[in-house]
C-alpha cells in the first residue's frame, strides 16, 4: 500500500515515528534500557531529516556512549540494565521517570506556589528560601506519602481516570473520522486531509524517502566523527564496533 499511496505513505511514516517516540517513552517508565537504546536508534534518523541539529549531532554522541559502555563501563551498563538509568520515586508499576524529569519535578516542589520570582534580586530572601525550601518540601511530601494509596497501582489505573481517557480515545477518534480514514485514501497524490489541496511534488518525494535520507546523513555523520575520525574527537571508540551496533539494529 505504501508503495501504491502516497496518503498511506505518509501516515505510515508518521505511524512509524510516533510508535518509535512511544517505545521510548515506555523505556523510561518501565526502565528498559535495552529498550531505550533502541528506540533512540530508532528515532536519530529523523533527526537527521527533519533538520533538528542539536538533536543530531548530541543525540548521536549520546548513542555512541550508551553503546561503548558495555566496553569502556561495565559496572556502569549493569546498573542501568537493572534501571539505574531512570528514577523510581516510587514502587508503582510504569511510573519510573527520567532524570531530568525528576530534576524539574524536586525544583517545583521547592519553589512552592508562585516559583521563586525576583528571589535572586534579594541575597537574604534567596538565602532563607534555599535553607527552608528543601525542608518544606520534605514536609510537604512526607504529608502526601501519608495518605493510604495502593503500593503497586498506577495513578491512571483508577475508575475516574480510565474512563475519562477513554472518553479523550472517543473524541480523537471521532475528529480523526469526521474527514475520512487516511489509510483508506486511493488518490496517489500527497493531499491535505481537511482542504483535499495536493502536495508539491518535492514534498512527495521527501516524504517517500525520508527514513533513508535520515539514516545516510546519520552514517555520514557517524562515519566521521566517531569511525574514521576525520573531524576531532578526542575519546578511545574501537573502530567498526559503533558502526556494526547501529547497523544491525537499525535493520531490526
Amino acid at each position: 500500500m505504501s508503495n501504491k499511496f502516497s496518503m498511506f505513505l505518509y501516515w505510515d511514516r508518521v505511524l512509524y515515528l510516533k510508535i518509535s517516540c512511544l517505545q521510548l517513552f515506555r523505556a523510561f517508565r518501565e526502565a528498559d534500557f535495552a529498550l531505550y537504546i533502541y528506540a533512540q536508534i530508532k528515532i536519530i534518523p529523523w533527526m537527521f531529516a527533519l533538520d533538528q541539529t542539536n538533536y543530531a549531532r548530541w543525540l548521536s554522541v549520546h548513542i555512541r556512549d550508551m553503546c561503548e559502555l558495555p566496553v569502556q563501563h561495565r559496572y556502569v551498563f549493569q546498573r542501568f540494565c537493572d534501571g539505574s538509568f531512570v528514577v523510581h520515586k516510587t514502587e508503582r508499576l510504569f511510573l519510573s521517570i527520567a532524570l531530568d524529569h525528576a530534576h524539574k519535578q524536586l525544583n517545583s516542589i521547592v519553589k512552592g506556589e508562585g516559583g521563586a520570582v525576583g528571589l535572586t534580586e534579594n541575597p537574604a530572601a534567596l538565602g532563607i528560601w534555599m535553607v527552608g525550601g528543601p525542608e518544606v518540601a520534605r514536609m510537604t511530601r512526607e504529608f502526601e506519602d501519608s495518605a493510604p494509596a495502593p503500593k503497586y497501582q498506577h495513578h491512571g489505573q483508577t475508575p475516574a481516570t480510565q474512563a475519562t481517557f477513554a472518553k479523550d480515545v472517543l473524541n480523537i477518534v471521532s475528529s480523526f473520522a469526521n474527514p475520512g480514514n487516511p489509510f483508506n485514501e486511493k488518490s496517489k497524490e500527497l493531499i491535505v486531509v481537511h482542504t483535499k489541496d495536493g502536495a508539491d511534488e518535492t514534498i512527495v518525494n521527501t516524504v517517500q524517502n525520508v527514513v533513508s535520507i535520515g539514516e545516510s546523513q546519520f552514517n555520514t555523520f557517524a562515519q566521521g566523527w566517531f569511525i574514521d575520525r576525520s573531524k576531532p574527537v578526542t575519546d578511545t571508540i574501537k573502530k567498526n564496533k559503533f558502526a556494526m551496533f547501529i547497523t544491525l539494529s537499525m535493520k531490526g
